[in-house]
């Protein structure tokens, strides 16, 4: 059976690797350019500061930087994840471990990014532990190895520990050590499907029949690299590397058979690699001290001047190395200590190591007398940021410093607005730009969010809102106003760290515009025009805009019945026959052409209805003029209206009658105007003159009216030329026509009938020259 040699089989396991004892050492010195991110409390990033943490690591995406570990509930580990926004670690796991299964073990996660979103790997407990993943698109996290009770395990029968992964050729890859240390590889196929990729199934291991633990992995020269301490026959741990094309692994040359050791009979453990300068380079622990060693693609060449690298030398345990390339150097993190453990870091620029964490015993430790271990490098946004768990005497917590670049990032201080949070109003932000090299600004970004309280809870971006001034719209209202600033160099480092402000109250709405003292004026009687009146007004001094109006009917002054008049939607009102008897309501909408648009409808409705109005009348009416054929008659009579609408359109007509009584009345055809010539047909007949008065406003035409009844129309007898008298010439006028000679009308041929015989002729003649002679009547 292979021999195993495991630090840790469970969260309780990894705890008991870095038990905290008390450090000799009682003050803190640290490297000034370190600092803190992590709240600079007592207590780290943790989500429950008195549980315990452990291996935490971390990873950026899309410029976001976020930090996994596994985190203790009391019993088990729970997979956590945060993000760092805005100078504060918030939850990024949406308040819900990563775990499968919340009551089973889950440890060792380390994130990486794969086609834009974030991954977890980790080994969790089923019946045996399970390699599992689970990704986050920047909304929610979802499994991607099969979602069932077991993870991604060759053989889910068998413990699978220590996952690694990494992106390569585009393809996403996780190496780790199952059963006794057999070392097993798996690519990412897509949805839930993992494929091995470990030389048709067998171990990546030097020697199969022993433990390879520990894999670490890299990328170098377009291959894969993964190195690992593996048993051997001599009671030792070896370091071993070996490199994948796509294709097939091979171990990497140059390595002695003893592996990469500097004494094969010593433990080597946890190795860990990184590319830097076009080299591989390899650390890892061994008897007590951190040995780098570096390979040109032929030749292995130790770098860790003969004797490691740890500042305590073999009196200290030194182990859990870690490298990442920063600013065109080489970092190296590790732990170290008797007892209590700190966390250090070297820098290597390709000749010589600089100690770059204060170069004392302390190292990076938060607390000099707690224990440190377990540190990870990450670079984000132009720094050097490195986590690890320390001891606050109750429990590890997940600790974060930020390590500055050679160039330091600019700052944006004393962000604030300045304007009222109230809708409608505009918002301008300020701020202060300052960088530490007089580096000028550049392109500085601005945003605006809105938050559910002054602690910026639930910030969300406002759409479009990019520059320096908000204009506070409805979607705003209730809301509170965040302004995030991220200062901009135009040389040196570039970018700084986006600096917030946020309001300490909400916005609130823009009030309505408003229309008071509603009321008309005008006299409420048909044929009339009211004419509303209203004052506009506006809480923020808003403009008014286009108001509306309505006018109704009512039928009463409480406005019940109310009807809309049709058409009515101007400040003014013709009252019609339509309106006679019914209330008037005059309504009014304000509306504004900023702010809250529209305002509340006001309303006046009127104390009394519309009065009817009176009918014109025609009085005095009079016919003067003589009563005789081809006479003209006049009509006269006197126009009058109540409400002195003026006379327009007064019809007139002439009537005949049999008698003095009106009987059998009669129009005569034609006869509408003032004046009437008599003709035969009116010959005997009593005339009536009929007006009836018509009106240019108000209710119209009024009642005709009519004259008295005139006496019967009469004739001169003998005057036929209607000169008023009776002459030879009228005489002359019977003989020519009673010859054949001349053509009469009918009124002609009335006056030249003497006799009355309804003819004209030569009696007719001499009858008239009697009269002219005197000798008839």
């Amino acid at each position: 059976m292979k021999r195993f040699s495991y630090r840790g089989s469970g969260f309780a396991a990894a705890m008991l690797l870095f038990i905290a004892l008390v450090l000799l050492y009682s003050t803190t010195v640290r490297a000034a350019s370190w600092d803190f991110v992590d709240g600079n409390a007592a207590t780290g990033i943790n989500y429950n500061p008195s549980k315990a943490a452990a291996a935490p690591k971390m990873a950026v995406l899309n410029g976001t930087l976020y930090a996994s570990w596994s985190e203790s509930n009391g019993t088990n580990g729970q997979i956590r994840v945060k993000k760092y926004a805005n100078g504060s670690w918030v939850t990024a796991d949406n308040n819900t471990p990563l775990n499968k299964d919340a009551n089973k073990d889950a440890i060792y996660p380390t994130p990486l990014v794969f086609n834009n979103e974030l991954y977890v790997v980790w080994q969790e407990v089923s019946s045996m532990y399970q390699i599992r993943i689970s990704k986050f698109n920047g909304t929610t996290w979802s499994s991607v190895d099969g979602g069932g009770a077991n993870g991604i395990n060759v053989n889910v029968n068998d413990n699978a520990r220590n996952p690694k992964p990494i992106v390569y050729n585009n393809e996403l890859y996780v190496i780790w050590d199952e059963a006794y240390g057999s070392l097993r590889v798996k690519k990412y196929s897509g949805s839930s499907s993992w494929s091995p990729v470990n030389g048709g199934g067998s171990p990546l291991n030097k020697d199969t029949t022993q433990a390879g633990q520990n894999a670490e992995v890299a990328l170098h020269d377009g291959k894969l690299y993964v190195t690992w301490s593996e048993s051997n026959s001599t009671s030792g741990k070896v370091v071993w590397v070996k490199s994948y094309d796509g294709s097939s692994w091979n171990f990497v040359s140059g390595i002695p058979n003893t592996g990469l050791n500097i004494d094969s009979t010593k433990w080597a453990n946890i190795p860990t690699l990184a590319s830097y300068n076009n080299e591989l380079y390899v650390a890892w622990s061994e008897d007590n001290q951190i040995r780098v060693k570096k390979y040109d693609g032929v030749n292995w060449t130790l770098i860790d001047g003969g004797s490691g690298i740890s500042y305590s030398g073999i009196n200290a345990f030194a182990g859990l190395p870690r490298m990442t390339v920063f600013d065109d150097n080489l970092y190296l993190i590790w732990q170290e200590g008797l007892g209590n453990s700190h966390v250090r870091v070297k820098q290597y620029d390709g000749q010589t190591w600089t100690w770059t964490d204060g170069n004392t015993t302390q190292g990076l430790n938060k607390n000099t007398s707690m224990s440190a271990t377990y540190g990870y490098l990450t670079v984000f946004d132009s720094s050097l940021y490195a986590i690890f768990p320390e001891s606050d005497g109750t429990a590890n917590q997940v600790r974060v410093a930020q390590m500055g670049p050679s160039n330091y990032k600019p700052t944006a201080t004393s962000v604030n607005y300045t304007g009222t949070l109230k809708e409608g109003n505009t918002l301008t932000g300020t701020y202060q730009y300052s960088d530490t090299e007089s580096d000028t600004e550049g392109a500085t970004t601005f945003k605006w969010y809105t938050a559910t309280d002054a602690a910026g809870t639930d910030k969300t971006a406002i759409p479009s809102a990019t520059t320096t001034t908000l204009s506070l719209t409805s979607a705003e209202v209730g809301k509170y106003i965040t302004f995030e600033v991220t200062p901009v160099a135009t040389t040196g480092t570039l970018n700084g760290t986006p600096t917030t402000y946020t309001s300490a109250s909400a916005v609130l709405a823009n009030e309505a515009p408003t229309a008071t003292g509603v009321s008309f004026t005008g006299t409420l009687k048909e044929g009339n025009t009211l004419t509303g009146t209203y004052t506009y007004g506006d809480t923020e001094s808003d403009l008014e805009g286009t108001t509306t109006f309505q006018w109704y009917t009512a039928t009463d002054a409480a406005g019940t019945g109310k009807a809309a008049i049709p058409s009515a939607t101007t400040a003014n009102l013709s009252l019609t026959s339509a309106e006679a008897g019914k209330y008037i309501t005059f309504e009014v909408t304000p509306v504004a052409t900023i702010g809250t648009l529209n305002g509340i409808p006001a309303t006046y409705t009127s104390t009394s209805a519309v009065l009817a109005n009176s009918a014109p009348f025609a009085s005095n009416v009079i016919i003067s003029g003589s009563l005789m054929l081809n006479q003209t008659l006049n009509g006269s009579y006197t126009y009058a209206d109540g409400d002195n609408d003026a006379e327009a359109g007064t019809m007139f007509q002439w009537y005949t009658a049999d008698d003095a009584s009106g009987s059998n009345k009669t129009a005569i055809a034609g006869a509408t105007s003032k004046t009437l010539t008599l003709k035969a047909e009116q010959y005997g007949k009593y005339i009536i003159f009929e007006v009836t008065p018509a009106a240019a406003s108000g209710t119209t035409p009024g009642i005709a009216d009519s004259s008295s009844t005139l006496s019967p129309v009469g004739v001169l007898k003998g005057d036929v030329n209607g000169d008023g008298m009776v002459t030879p010439v009228d005489a002359l006028y019977a003989t020519r026509y009673s010859q054949g000679k001349l053509t009469l009308t009918n009124e002609q041929l009335k006056a030249l009938d003497m006799n009355g015989d309804n003819k004209v002729d030569a009696t007719d003649a001499q009858l008239i020259l009697d009269i002219y002679l005197g000798k008839g009547v």
